[in-house]
């Protein structure tokens, strides 16, 4: 049976070829560029695996109410102030993983603390190929 996966990025370009590689193996992939639109799907549907970017700029003056920049550090922590709202209501199954341009420990550290396991955290430097991405997929969903 297919596995689901929500991604949010704002960077689709990146999230492409992962993505292919994703649905080659039988996922169904849905991308999402806004904490929003992740907020309604994840609402809406369950999924096996999300994936965060840390870093997601809100769009539009109704997002930015939802995600002020004063509780996102003008953007800068977006996927974790989401993944902290989201956690709760998340089935027992679902992973979480964390990929995001950069990491640095505080910000891995608040994830720690809102529960997120240790393994599921990369950058995006260092799964620059989709063999390395897809070995740690495996991980994820199977940890």
């Amino acid at each position: 049976m297919a596995k689901d996966v929500l991604w949010l990025d704002n960077d689709v370009s990146f999230v492409i070829p992962y993505k292919e590689q994703l649905e080659a193996e039988g996922y169904r992939v849905t991308v999402v560029r806004t904490v929003s639109e992740a907020s309604r799907k994840v609402h809406a549907y369950t999924y096996d695996l999300i994936i965060l970017d840390v870093m997601v700029p809100t769009k539009g003056e109704a997002e930015e109410r939802e995600y002020p920049p004063t509780e996102t550090e003008a953007g800068h922590k977006t996927g974790l102030v989401f993944y902290r709202r989201l956690k709760s209501k998340l089935p027992a199954h679902t992973k979480v993983f964390v990929l995001t341009v950069m990491l640095d420990e505080s910000v891995k550290e608040e994830f720690l603390a809102a529960q997120l396991p240790p393994g599921n955290f990369a950058t995006k430097f260092s799964l620059r190929t989709v063999k390395d991405f897809r070995q740690r997929i495996n991980s994820v969903m199977n940890g």
